[in-house]
């Protein structure tokens, strides 16, 4: 693989994460988290990728990808994710209000997303380079492109939303995270499903349905006030 390749892989990866990146530090930016943070937190998520990556290997080389599987999978990528957000960010000063919680998350899955990019562009769209435009090499380039970035970003942000909910509750913390981290899993698990079996349009439907109603939750930071707790 050559060096000039290499160099557009990394930018093609980065595109969509930087786009997200931008959308979520503008909404971001009355309040702006300390970009040091923020930067520390997308680290750790390329870092999650690759653990991600190894930890899934086992799936992959069984050779059968079900609903089972694909659910094995949503549940590595946003276990790891979470986790990362709790080494990170759990403890600083800056974890201030609710809304903070979906800031620290999308941080990570946008780091996530890159290093899952790269991987494709580097690896899959070679072996998938002859096929012609309207075959499967488009088809999942637009996917990567358009949706999953985004998939990543909402999932991780509604796991963010109960991990900040339970940063300010004494009682049934645990309770929260494990049940946003259910509905964040589950969610991820049905839409790659709905790629894997054809279901392109539902998806990406569901996904706009989604991204919605998880834009009007970000507003939720003009009505949280803040609040500290060391």
């Amino acid at each position: 693989m050559s060096i000039p390749y290499i160099a557009l892989s990394l930018l093609l990866a980065l595109l969509p994460s930087v786009f997200w990146l931008a959308l979520y530090l503008w909404e971001d930016r009355r309040e702006p988290e300390p970009r040091e943070l923020l930067l520390r937190l997308f680290l750790a998520g390329m870092i999650t990728a690759c653990i991600s990556v190894l930890l899934q290997e086992p799936i992959r080389v069984a050779g059968t990808i079900g609903p089972v599987q694909v659910g094995m999978i949503a549940l590595i990528e946003k276990g790891t994710m979470l986790i990362a957000v709790l080494l990170v960010a759990w403890r600083t000063k800056s974890f201030t209000q609710v809304i903070d919680g979906v800031i620290y998350l999308v941080a990570v899955a946008l780091g996530f997303a890159f290093v899952e990019n790269f991987f494709f562009f580097a690896y899959w769209v070679p072996q998938h380079a002859g096929e012609v435009l309207g075959s499967t090499l488009a088809r999942v380039s637009i996917i990567r492109f358009l949706l999953t970035t985004f998939v990543h970003t909402i999932t991780a942000g509604i796991s963010g939303l109960t991990l900040g909910v339970a940063r300010f509750r004494t009682a049934s913390g645990w309770l929260l995270i494990v049940g946003g981290l259910a509905v964040a899993v589950a969610l991820h698990t049905a839409f790659d499903a709905a790629v894997l079996t054809g279901y392109l349009v539902e998806a990406a439907v569901a996904t706009a349905i989604l991204g919605l109603s998880f834009l009007v939750l970000l507003q939720l930071r003009s009505v949280t006030r803040p609040r500290s707790r060391p």
